[in-house]
């Protein structure tokens, strides 16, 4: 199957190949797809490294010539920082903006490579170190989207969904976590008591018998960043996030993603 990656600065994901329908997703600049199907201007794919599928605008996807999705991947040593980024090549008209966690390919000296073609980003870039991550890089990574409006389907500073909002904060630390609540809930070690929770753990919450619904990153003991509405600090225990005298989220489960 063809490989392909993002050109746009963001690619709405829709369950149907067809404007009016729901987005599942959002897709940022050099974000790698598989690409399954073409239907006139859409085009089938799934993500990767997370498998989220989808529909895409063929416009919006570059096909890899020289490379599967599994080695372009291996080239990624850089995300974008700043709420807004400038990247442009040599072509005309070729520059453009785009959003934080951006992934770029090849990165030395504010250049970096799509294939054999060269790229420069003016703006500030994070080339995580799985080795150096701390949680308090999560924790700072986090803060930055404080306020953040709710979107469904959202993984940009001017909208995010709970697990947009997680995937995102990894991601700048390195971590690839999967798209939805549900599949990040498969990572990770089990906390077994929130009195053992420390910051920058993954709670996941839903009802008794039913999917995870919903994901947050805990701060410290009894404080939870997460997106509800938008990005917010709530309170935190072992039933789960109450705001004022009410429990909102009911909490399932704690992971631990960095030891």
């Amino acid at each position: 199957m063809n490989a392909g990656i993002i050109i746009t600065g963001v690619s709405a994901v829709r369950r149907q190949p067809d404007h009016c329908m729901e987005m599942t997703n959002q897709l940022l600049f050099g974000e790698i797809v598989t690409l399954l199907e073409i239907q006139g201007e859409w085009a089938s794919i799934v993500s990767q490294p997370d498998q989220y599928p989808g529909f895409i605008l063929l416009s919006h996807l570059r096909l890899l010539l020289n490379h599967t999705a599994e080695a372009q991947l291996e080239k990624n040593n850089a995300i974008t920082a700043d709420w807004v980024s400038i990247v442009k090549n040599d072509q005309p008209g070729s520059r453009m903006i785009v959003p934080p966690g951006a992934m770029l390919y090849e990165f030395q000296d504010k250049h970096f490579r799509i294939e054999k073609e060269l790229w420069t980003i003016e703006t500030q870039v994070l080339q995580p170190n799985l080795e150096m991550l701390s949680t308090g890089d999560i924790r700072s990574y986090s803060l930055r989207f404080l306020n953040t409006p709710y979107l469904w389907g959202g993984k940009t500073p001017f909208g995010l969904d709970c697990s947009g909002f997680t995937q995102l904060v990894f991601r700048m630390g390195g971590i690839m976590l999967r798209r939805d609540a549900a599949q990040q809930a498969e990572w990770g070690e089990i906390v077994d008591f929130p009195e053992e929770a420390r910051e920058a753990d993954l709670a996941f919450f839903g009802e008794e018998n039913e999917s995870i619904s919903h994901v947050g990153i805990l701060l410290e003991p009894y404080h939870i960043i997460h997106c509800s509405g938008k990005v917010r600090i709530d309170n935190f225990d072992h039933h789960g996030i109450f705001n004022g005298n009410h429990y909102t989220h009911k909490l399932r489960l704690i992971k631990r993603i960095i030891n």
